[in-house]
């Protein structure tokens, strides 16, 4: 009850820029430091419940690949059955579309809007371990769109917004590389991810015209995240 408690004070509270880049940061350097199965993936489990896992797994596809387009440190995220190693289904940004359009509720929409804006920022990731963030979504938001669609991607909502961090994750570590000794973080990766969802869920509600979307997507190449002020016009 504490810890619930704690966490209804802090809701609105976002971290500062500075607080969000060390958690991507940290959680970068965590995943870079993981070590890839040799013969097969290596799982990296994230999160659980009693029925669903996520898990990132090394090394990813994209590690095979030469030139411009190779990652080295690439992952693939999955989600499973607890006690099952194979993937329930692997996500395009086509599929995810797709699930979000389910949300027909403007309420519900909103709800979990503002879940994915939070994402975006980490603004619900708690430090486990000595800077090992993990994702904890916002209890009350969760209840109100489990209440309408319990299940995306043939997952519980929870597993389901777990994977998607475990995608955003994933895109951090792809895009934010150590250069020169350095390592930095920009809007590439996670906020670049998880706010084209964002922007999915607000044309969804009828507050951006889908055209806008498509023609962001075709323009930036597969991106088209909401910028933060007018998410916080339609989200709050």
């Amino acid at each position: 009850m504490e810890r619930r408690a704690a966490r209804a004070r802090t809701y609105s509270m976002a971290p500062k820029l500075s607080q969000r880049n060390e958690r991507r940061l940290a959680q970068i350097r965590e995943a870079v430091a993981w070590k890839p199965g040799k013969k097969k993936q290596r799982a990296y489990e994230i999160w659980s419940d009693k029925k669903f896992k996520v898990e990132l797994r090394k090394p990813g596809k994209e590690v095979l690949r030469e030139g411009e387009n190779h990652n080295p440190h690439d992952m693939r995220p999955v989600v499973t059955l607890r006690d099952d190693s194979d993937p329930i289904k692997d996500a395009t940004f086509k599929q995810l579309f797709k699930e979000l359009a389910k949300c027909k509720d403007k309420k519900v929409a909103r709800a979990l809007g503002r879940i994915l804006v939070r994402m975006a920022e980490m603004s619900d990731h708690v430090d486990e371990k000595k800077g090992k963030w993990r994702y904890s979504p916002p209890e009350k938001e969760v209840i109100t769109v489990a209440k309408a669609i319990p299940e995306l991607h043939d997952v519980s909502l929870e597993a389901f917004l777990h994977y998607l961090d475990a995608i955003a994750w994933n895109e951090d570590v792809k895009y934010n590389r150590e250069k020169e000794g350095k390592l930095k973080v920009t809007s590439s990766g996670r906020p670049n991810n998880v706010m084209t969802l964002v922007h999915v869920v607000a044309a969804i509600m009828g507050k951006i015209p889908c055209e806008e979307v498509m023609g962001e997507l075709i323009a930036r190449k597969g991106i088209a995240p909401l910028s933060k002020s007018r998410a916080q016009e339609i989200f709050g």
